[in-house]
């Protein structure tokens, strides 16, 4: 037998034939009858016959019920392999052997590349048994084999008689002895949309046929004839029509001719190429009818009649190889070349006659160029349908649409080829194997929704990642994507090993992800889940687990069931308990839980967790000693229990931990000695024991640490000599020992060592040296001295560069001193010195204008800086009067007024000027406005002029100049400033909604923040703007008073150089400044002070609108609301004991706050903390009643409680006033 590519479809065909085997039921199923035709839907793959076709129905029992059924019958046929068992010769009612239809029929699969129907080789597979009409669509026919003798005919399908109809079928891979995959035996026999393939046969290898057929947008392709006689591709004796067909690669074999088409037919817009005959003649014999425009490459043995316009012979048709170019049958591409391009009858497709077909065999219309092509054909690509997706199931095309639809997918970074092409596995993100869908890696490309239902069609997935992605761009640094839910059916993907969906905007998990059997990896980390099913503790292969910043307040005690998990990420979240399963979890070599709410001592459990190689509980608010069993955890080579509050002496069974790199026991109280068995932890790089109470000097077995590169011992009580020993550190690049009592030998050597460390933060302190200073005096320019002038004292810093370090007043001798200097983050120093009175702007050492630029004074120890004065120059007065209703008025030292005012709300601006001439009066005064505006001063008495700005000649900021015209020349002085400032606003009482005047407002700036752009701005370090937040809506970013840096420390506003402003008689404050993120606080006497929301100007700010509450006042609570789960289930359990805790907003709320529950609660109230353990699984109601001077409020919610083990979890109860 030729074997060709036919070697590849038999593997494919018993590939079938053994998947087949197992079976596999396909739904529920009945007949019906609908307008007079019978419907049946086959429901299982295995071939069986019963007599019936119900609920459990072959295509066997089908066909025989269609027998059995007067009048037309359709068979639904799904996806599947339907390979025939039942072996039986020569019977005609389909009891056994091949499937006989005795009954008008027409059978519907899903595709050709889904459903087949496969003969097993026992039989053909399909047998037309008289005049009966028959459609068989969007189905396989294969593994016929009814070569009994070489007269044996229809190895696929044999139709004695009938009216056959095939459109969208494949027919491939069957043998007979004539017609190997179809035999038309005096019927009719309609083809299209179709591929005859790898069929074999002694004649007609692909099809024989003595009746009449015609063959549309079709591909007669690697069929064989193994005999003396001819046709491997078509034997027809009978009538044949052929148009926009394709009949190539068919070879006759030993003494066979006319491999392509052996006998006479009538041919138009068809292609008959490539084919091979050991006997000569390959593509043609007998009599072809041309109706035109037909491509035959070899016309030996075959005369052409007719009319022959726009036939090639001759010529190759340059032919793609056999295989899926879209549709639902395979196809030969014509490749760049061709002569079979635009080739085609000029007439229009469809239209009749000799035209071509309206479209190709795969569905795409024609023409695509100026004409038609010839053949099956037509160069271009289909239009996206998931229908003409063939690479995958079609239920997974229609996953990705759903996905690509639900997340926004016209506005993603990137969505290369999505909903374009027909090849969804070569779509951006889209990895296939074995013909489904396996990955789905779509990292950070702004995908922005809910993740759709249908993505439970894809079932072979394995990884799904859909997490940020972090780009090297100098604007956008992480790429986000912004899933909101995953659906329940994602629980369907059971093969699925990692998923990937971490900074999303995740608000649930559902409780089906427990169904995950398959899941290595699930990565959720900066989502807003607050809580996790149950059924996570189902996920039995999970190895890492990652929640990073997932808003948890609790865990469900079944994590502890994840006996596989070796990493456990739980940082950043608001965690207050954890469930003591987590000790079950012994294969953990990595622990992270900074930055939680976790109190009380560490877990004794941990000590169970033996595989521990990292462990982070830092930043939470443990408390007591560090438990001793922690020196048993060999393995460990990160331990971080920063940031707690932690006491005692560290366990000398630390030093036992030699495997240790990282150790960070920072920020905590621990106390008592550090110990020689430090010198033990000798693959250390890196030991933090900062902001601690220890005590004593440091042990000379530090110099062990060779790998050493990191040193952190400052703000502790640590004292004496450094010792010798450090020396030997010689990696060493940062140390810090600043805030202690610790001293720098006098040793040269010593010193040089130390020099030599790139990052040095030192005491400053000379063992046996005192410390240094600095002072000066204040005095006007008159030498008087000037007392209670504020004198800042800053430090140089990493960051902020300058940092503000203490505060003094001078003396009433106008001095002041600063002592102790020379040591901490530095030894560099500037000095601010600050007008008591508010009238003269802040003044600088050397008079430098800003505190970062000022000179800089070194003081080290030992060394007494005298001489550091200021001289505070008397204030001038004011050049002009200057009255304006919605701004302020100050007057600079030069005497020059700076007018400020909002620049949405200006008002009318008032000037008077004495002005004077050497002799005489002026002829002539006026007031101008750098901006342009003029106006004539009029002359008011007393040499004084006077003239009005109208509020609508301000557009901006602008210098006020008077021009006047004397006998002896023109003088122009200035005497204002103007400026429009923002952020601006009002600054009104919170409970009678007045302004209030004359109200302290100061300027901070954040250094390095910037603006957000707009909504979605996520960058660090920005700050809500006018492009950010919703219109009208108020501001609400918590300003970062940790960060900020009053205006006039190392920032400036644009105008004016103030720190600070007093409201106007309407309560208007505001600056102009320059881009950045600013707030502001407020002080007035009777009121509580108030910080603002940070804002980012550009664009301007103008309602920064600010409510102070009057000292006293009593706000009514207004709203009583309770946080936390409202509806507690089975993760909290009988006879637990919980811990209510309220949190009372505004602050003016009073407690006790009365607890109240039923049923019999055995603890009934408390002030800000009560305990109550359930009595009995039930129904709990939780009344809380929050009072204080304006009245009382209360909120009722019930909690459903299930009788488990114990288990104790706190539960916030949150009472918020409005």
């Amino acid at each position: 037998m030729n074997t060709m590519t036919r070697s590849i479809l038999t593997k494919v065909l018993h590939l079938l034939i053994v998947i087949v085997i197992v079976g596999m039921p396909l739904g529920t199923t009945s007949a019906k009858t609908v307008d007079a035709t019978t419907t049946f839907i086959v429901t299982k793959t295995g071939d069986t016959n019963d007599g019936a076709c119900d609920a459990d129905c072959s295509l066997r029992e089908a066909i025989s019920a269609a027998n059995a059924t007067p009048g037309d019958v359709i068979i639904t046929l799904p996806s599947g392999t339907y390979t025939l068992f039942i072996a039986g010769i020569d019977e005609d009612l389909a009891a056994t052997g091949d499937l006989d239809i005795v009954s008008n029929l027409t059978i519907i699969g899903a595709s050709a590349g889904t459903t087949i129907v496969n003969g097993g080789r026992i039989d053909r597979v399909f047998h037309i048994t008289g005049a009966y009409t028959v459609t068989l669509m969007n189905l396989t026919v294969s593994g016929g084999n009814y070569f009994v003798s070489p007269t044996s005919t229809g190895g696929g399908i044999y139709n004695a008689g009938g009216i056959l109809t095939l459109i969208g079928v494949n027919v491939m891979g069957n043998a007979a002895g004539y017609g190997g995959g179809i035999h038309n035996l005096n019927g009719t026999l309609m083809i299209s949309n179709s591929t005859i393939i790898e069929n074999l046969a002694i004649s007609g290898g692909g099809i024989a046929t003595s009746g009449t057929m015609t063959i549309l947008n079709s591909t007669i392709s690697g069929n064989s004839a193994e005999g003396n006689s001819a046709g491997a591709g078509i034997r027809t004796s009978g009538t044949t029509n052929l148009n926009n067909v394709t009949i190539t690669n068919n070879k006759a074999d030993i003494s066979g001719s006319g491999a392509g088409i052996s006998g006479n037919a009538n041919v138009k817009n068809t292609i008959i190429a490539g084919n091979t005959a050991d006997n000569g003649n390959p593509d043609c014999q007998g009599i072809l009818n041309s109706q035109g425009y037909n491509l035959i490459q070899n016309t030996d043995g075959c005369t052409i009649n007719g009319d022959t316009t726009g036939n090639i012979t001759g010529q190759d048709a340059n032919l793609g190889p056999l295989q899926d170019n879209g549709g639902s049958t395979f196809t030969h591409a014509l490749l760049s070349g061709s002569p079979a391009i635009d080739a085609g009858n000029p007439a229009t497709p469809g239209s009749g006659g000799n035209a071509c077909e309206a479209t190709d065999q795969r569905g795409l219309s024609r023409p695509q160029g100026d004409f038609c092509d010839i053949g099956a054909y037509e160069v271009g690509n289909l239009p996206f349908n998931c229908a003409n997706v063939t690479e995958i199931p079609q239920s997974e095309c229609e996953a990705l649409v759903a996905l690509y639809e639900s997340t926004d997918g016209d506005n993603w970074y990137n969505n290369n080829g999505w909903l374009e092409t027909n090849t969804p596995c070569s779509w951006f993100g889209v990895t296939c194997a074995y013909e489904q869908v396996v990955q789905l890696r779509l990292r950070g490309n702004n995908l922005r929704g809910t993740l759709p239902g249908e993505i439970g069609n894809l079932t072979a997935l394995v990884s799904l990642d859909l997490s940020e992605l972090t780009v090297y761009d100098p604007v956008l640094q992480i790429r986000l994507n912004y899933i909101t839910s995953l659906p329940e059916e994602i629980g369907n993907l059971s093969n699925l090993k990692y998923i990937d969906l971490g900074m999303n905007r995740l608000t649930n998990i559902p409780a089906r992800i427990g169904e995950l059997s398959s899941l290595i990896r699930l990565n959720l980390r900066f989502s807003f889940i607050a809580t996790l099913p149950k059924e996570i503790g189902n996920l039995s292969t999970l190895t890492h687990l990652d929640l990073y910043a997932a808003d948890l307040i609790t865990l469900p005690m079944e994590i502890g069931n994840l006996s596989e998990l070796t990493t456990l990420d739980l940082g950043y979240n608001d965690l207050i308990a954890l469930p003591f399963e987590i000790g079950n979890l012994t294969k953990l070599t990595r622990l992270v839980l900074d930055n939680n709410k976790l109190t009380g001592s560490t877990p004794s459990w941990i000590s169970n967790l033996t595989a521990l190689q990292y462990l982070d509980l830092s930043r939470n608010q443990f408390a007591g000693p560090i438990p001793t069993e922690i020196g048993t955890l060999s393995a460990l080579t990160q331990l971080n229990l920063s940031g707690n509050q932690l006491s005692g002496p560290i366990p000398s069974g630390i030093g036992n931990l030699s495997a240790l790199t990282q150790l960070n026991l920072s920020g905590n109280q621990l106390s008592g000695p550090m110990l020689s068995w430090i010198g033990n932890l000798s693959a250390l790089f890196a030991l933090d024991l900062s902001g601690n109470q220890l005590s004593g000097a440091i042990p000379s077995e530090i110099g062990n640490l060779a790998a050493l590169m990191y040193l952190y011992l400052s703000e502790n009580q640590l004292s004496g000599e450094l010792p010798a020993s450090l020396t030997s550190l010689t990696q060493l690049t940062n140390f810090r020992f600043h805030n202690t009592d610790l001293c720098v030998p006098s040793d040269d050597s010593f010193s040089v060592w130390l020099s030599s460390i790139p990052n040095l933060y030192s005491t400053g302190l000379i063992c046996g040296q005192d410390l240094g200073s600095l002072s000066g005096a204040v005095t006007l320019t008159d030498t008087t001295p000037i007392a209670d002038v504020q004198v800042n004292l800053y430090r140089s810093t990493p960051w902020p560069r300058w940092q503000h370090l203490t505060t003094t007043h001078t003396t009433a001798d106008g001095t002041y001193q600063f002592t102790g200097l020379g040591q901490g983050l530095g030894i560099d120093y500037r000095v601010q010195f600050v007008d008591p009175t508010h009238q003269l702007a802040p003044q600088y050492y050397d008079a430098k204008p800003t505190i970062a630029t000022a000179n800089v004074i070194t003081i080290t120890p030992g060394v007494q800086r005298t001489g550091i004065d200021a001289v505070l120059a008397l204030p001038q007065p004011p050049a002009a009067g200057v009255e304006t209703e919605s701004g302020s008025v100050a007057y600079n030292p030069d005497g020059t007024a700076q007018i400020t005012m909002p620049a949405p709300n200006p008002s009318d601006i008032t000037v008077t000027r004495a002005v004077t001439c050497p002799t005489g009066t002026p002829s002539a005064v006026t007031l101008t406005l750098s901006t342009g505006p003029q106006y004539a001063m009029a002359n008011v008495g007393n040499d004084l002029y006077r003239a009005a700005i109208p509020a609508a000649d301000l557009t901006g900021n602008a210098t006020l100049n008077v021009v006047a015209v004397c006998s002896e020349g023109t003088s122009t002085t200035t005497v204002g400033y103007i400026t429009l400032y923002d952020p601006s606003g009002i600054v009104s009482d919170k409970q009678t909604g007045q302004p209030i005047i004359g109200v302290t407002v100061t300027l901070y700036n954040v250094p390095g923040w910037l603006p957000k752009t707009g909504p979605d701005d996520d960058r660090p370090n920005t700050c809500e703007s006018n492009l950010s937040k919703p219109a009208d809506a108020p501001w609400s970013q918590p300003a970062p008073t940790d960060l900020g840096i009053i205006a006039n420390a190392d920032v400036t506003p644009t105008t004016p150089n103030l720190p600070y402003q007093h409201t106007t008689t309407d309560g208007y404050y505001g600056w102009d400044v320059s881009e950045g993120c600013w707030y502001v606080t407020v002080e007035a006497d009777g009121y509580e002070p108030l910080t603002s929301p940070v804002v980012g100007v550009p664009p301007e700010v103008t309602d920064l609108d600010l409510e102070l509450t009057p000292l006293g006042a009593c706000t009514p609570l207004t709203d009583v609301g309770i946080a936390g789960p409202l509806n507690v289930t089975s993760t909290l359990y009988i006879g637990t004991s919980y811990t209510f805790q309220a949190a009372i907003t505004p602050t003016d709320a009073t407690l006790p706050i009365t607890y109240t529950w039923s049923p019999e609660p055995q603890n009934g109230q408390g002030t800000d903390t009560a305990i109550y353990r359930w009595s009995a699984p039930d129904t709990y109601t939780v009344t809380l009643t929050a009072e204080n001077c304006g009245g009382s409020v209360t909120i009722t919610r019930e909690f459903v409680i299930e009788a488990k083990d114990m288990f104790m979890v706190y539960l916030p109860l949150v009472l918020r006033g409005n």
